[in-house]
């Protein structure tokens, strides 16, 4: 039976390693669909989710930059050092973060993801209540409302990538994102206003109705000049909280399916020239068939 699982050759298929998830080093997995699985105790889970909930974090950046250029990659990057430099539990994947932005090539909803097409979650703010329940365009429901803004949106509702409230007089409340409330680029009849634009239209965290992603007023979209300094909103990918754990048999160690630490029913050993952190789990229903990820020895310590 073992040489059927391992394959005539005595090695793992291929398949092994391509099955498991990307272990950050901070207690998440990123899966093969770049969904991140967190352990039902990770302290940024939304109050109210657990096992199996999925959801995504939004925040703005405590630093600022200007909107002059053209490329997203830029963008990007200023996203995603300041969650690396953010709460504990995102550092580990900081580079998974994106942008919510628009240039003359690139459309936020399609970058960050946020279309109803995509593997759709409720936002939440790191740490704090929720932004919107799906990415569509109802005012307090949808992430791209086509009036007024989020559930939650207001000055001591937004939280930079620590988690902290900045509901403060020394961060701006004005924010970059080059983009109109239904997710494309911003531009009127006769002026762009994407990031890289001379003008860059912006999101305002403020009471009232001016919206948290292009700011509307007298029934046009307000913009401000790109040498500005102003702070941009990072997005993670799709949380899930991992299953309930089944705890093993005393002795036996146990694999990361991607949904769950579970009792390995066979594991694999140097001397079938496999390294000693693989075991596997055979699969109901598909004979020869398994499953093979990080052992976790049953004193707790992932190998």
């Amino acid at each position: 039976m073992l040489a059927g699982v391992l394959g005539s050759a005595g090695v793992a298929p291929a398949a092994v390693a391509q099955t498991q998830p990307a272990d950050n080093g901070d207690g998440t997995f990123t899966n093969s669909d770049g969904t991140v699985t967190v352990p039902v105790d990770w302290a940024l889970i939304p109050s109210g989710l657990g096992s199996g909930d999925r959801f995504r974090l939004l925040f703005i950046t405590s630093t600022t930059r200007n909107a002059v250029s053209s490329d997203i990659a830029v963008y990007d990057t200023h996203v995603q050092n300041a969650a690396a430099s953010g709460h504990a539990g995102i550092q580990g994947h900081a580079s998974t973060y994106r942008v919510i932005g628009s240039t003359a090539t690139v459309d936020a909803r399609d970058y960050a993801r946020l279309r109803p097409t995509d593997v759709v979650a409720p936002v939440y703010w790191l740490g704090g209540s929720r932004v919107s329940r799906n990415y569509g365009t109802t005012a307090g429901v949808g992430f791209w409302p086509s009036s007024a803004g989020w559930e939650h949106w207001h000055r001591d509702d937004r939280r930079d990538e620590q988690g902290r409230d900045r509901h403060s007089s020394t961060m701006t409340t004005q924010v970059w994102t080059g983009t109109q409330r239904n997710g494309t680029k911003a531009r009127t009849a006769t002026e762009n206003l994407w990031l890289g634009a001379t003008d860059v239209a912006y999101g305002d965290i403020r009471i009232g109705d001016r919206g948290p992603i292009n700011y509307v007023q007298f029934g046009g979209p307000i913009a401000r000049e790109n040498n500005l300094a102003r702070s941009l909103y990072g997005i993670s990918p799709v949380y899930e909280v991992e299953s309930a754990q089944v705890e093993p048999v005393v002795g036996a160690p146990r694999l990361y399916s991607g949904g769950g630490w579970v009792a390995c029913s066979l594991s694999y050993g140097r001397g079938f020239g496999i390294p000693d952190r693989y075991c596997g789990a055979l699969q109901p229903g598909q004979p020869g068939g398994y499953a093979a990820a990080y052992i976790e020895n049953a004193d707790g310590v992932r190998d």
